[in-house]
């Protein structure tokens, strides 16, 4: 009599609910931030949802679990919600979603019900420039590079980043956390600009992140340039006795400089500045014109070609260096210089040498007038 219907036994029969975690946009947990969650079977009674049984999801049972039987009668309705603490969802992640929202034993997916968490992100984007304001445009391999790191999982997020055309340097699919920006790759002639951080936080509806940093425009400072101009003769032999005069053309940098056979002239920015050998070595043949030297904006110089002059350009050092070694050539028959200290010691010789001359020949005139 108890079973005179079998389907009345058979909508009475338990059964149990498997349910299962899926992460999303997490591939492999690089972010390290999947938690333990808990799943809470509930039953509907009347408007509100009732408690029945808890399991919990970690990596240890493969984020995969079944509920205690419950009964099977077709007209109970069942849920799933996940538990996070006092919270219903993963701190940095979507609200998650499941893949039935109620059900009954007669409606239940045979797989059970998946709960999928889908990690919130964002991107990130800074300019980067030179100090005119224009981005760098060159070769991929000359452009600056960078380096993004989570700084609290030290997850090295992404490497030698450069700024497209236009200097954006973009950073996509950021989860929470706080980020230090790195440039690792630095163009010749310009400074490392200091590495700096941001963050990435959830925005305050739970409903995504936002990423949050003063620094949206990074500019590259050049290094002090440096011109150091060697005096020699035409055996390559360093020379004294020039003088070298170095001006740009803003009229701003004006120095000259008179001693030894090194003439460095410091502190040099972009400009077009002119290299002039105002006097040469004695005996020796100067520089018939003034050199131009043109440092730019994204760090190159160029310098006239000249005969007399070989030159060389480092920048990758603490400093930018230009070097030029200026060659004279001895000029033989040349007659003293006029004015000099050297022709007024000779005339004042010739001079004496005259006196005592003249001095010598009244003296023998008299003697011989004596005689005779």
């Amino acid at each position: 009599l108890d079973f005179g219907v079998p389907s009345v036994r058979a909508f009475n029969e338990d059964f149990v609910i498997p349910v299962k975690k899926v992460w999303s946009d997490d591939e492999n947990n690089r972010w390290k931030m999947r938690r333990e969650i808990t799943a809470v079977l509930q039953r509907k009674d009347g408007a509100q949802w009732v408690n029945l049984h808890e399991v919990h999801l970690n990596e240890e049972n493969s984020w995969a679990a079944r509920f205690p039987a419950v009964s099977g009668n077709p007209i109970i309705e069942y849920r799933i919600i996940e538990r996070i603490g006092d919270k219903n969802r993963v701190p940095s992640y979507a609200n998650p979603t499941y893949s039935q929202e109620s059900f009954t034993s007669s409606n239940l997916d045979p797989a059970g019900i998946t709960i999928t968490n889908r990690l919130l992100t964002t991107d990130f984007s800074f300019k980067k420039v030179m100090k005119n304001g224009q981005p760098f445009t060159g070769a991929d391999d000359k452009r600056p590079r960078f380096t993004l790191t989570e700084t609290l999982t030290g997850i090295v997020v992404a490497s030698d980043v450069i700024p497209d055309n236009g200097g954006v340097v973009n950073f996509t699919n950021l989860p929470a956390g706080l980020y230090q920006v790195s440039e690792t790759f630095v163009p010749e002639g310009f400074k490392k600009c200091d590495d700096f951080t941001f963050t990435v936080a959830e925005r305050s509806d739970g409903k995504g992140v936002i990423a949050t940093s003063t620094n949206k425009t990074i500019v590259n400072e050049l290094k002090e340039y440096k011109l150091t101009v060697i005096k020699t003769n035409e055996l390559g032999a360093e020379i004294e006795g020039a003088a070298f005069q170095l001006r740009n053309s803003s009229g701003t940098y004006n120095k000259t400089i008179s001693t030894g056979s090194t003439f460095t002239f410091t502190g040099l920015e972009p400009g077009a500045y002119f290299l002039k050998e105002v006097t040469a070595p004695d005996s020796y043949v100067g520089l018939n014109k003034e050199i131009a030297i043109d440092i730019f904006d994204n760090g190159s110089v160029s310098i006239e070609d000249h005969t007399l002059i070989t030159k060389s350009v480092n920048l990758n050092g603490t400093e930018n260096l230009i070097t030029m070694k200026v060659k004279n050539k001895r000029q033989f028959g040349v007659l003293p210089k006029t004015g000099s200290f050297g022709n007024r010691y000779f005339i004042l010789f010739s001079i004496i040498c005259l006196v005592i001359g003249s001095g010598l020949g009244a003296v023998y005139l008299y003697v011989n007038r004596r005689r005779g």
